[in-house]
């Protein structure tokens, strides 16, 4: 297997998929985190604390890949991107 993926949906889970990544340093793993509140169902946090909570940590691992979704914005949000 080249890319294994883990769908972490809280702290415990990202710091346990961390861990996973960690014993396994040749392999890319990605972490695929969604907020609960635009819909996510494997989560019920709020994306932004996720992430500003372990953005850092994720970051540090270098064979881990990031894939974020569910709640990245609001429509008010993505209106003023697109002005």
């Amino acid at each position: 297997m080249r890319i294994n993926s883990l769908k972490p949906g809280n702290d415990r889970e990202l710091k346990e998929a961390l861990e996973i990544a960690a014993a396994v340093p040749e392999l890319a793993v990605v972490l695929q985190i969604e907020g609960g509140h635009a819909g996510g169902h494997h989560s019920w946090e709020d994306l932004d604390d996720l992430l500003l909570r372990h953005y850092p940590a994720l970051r540090a691992q270098s064979n881990v890949v990031l894939a974020v979704g569910g709640g990245v914005g609001t429509p008010e949000r993505a209106a003023l991107k697109r002005r």
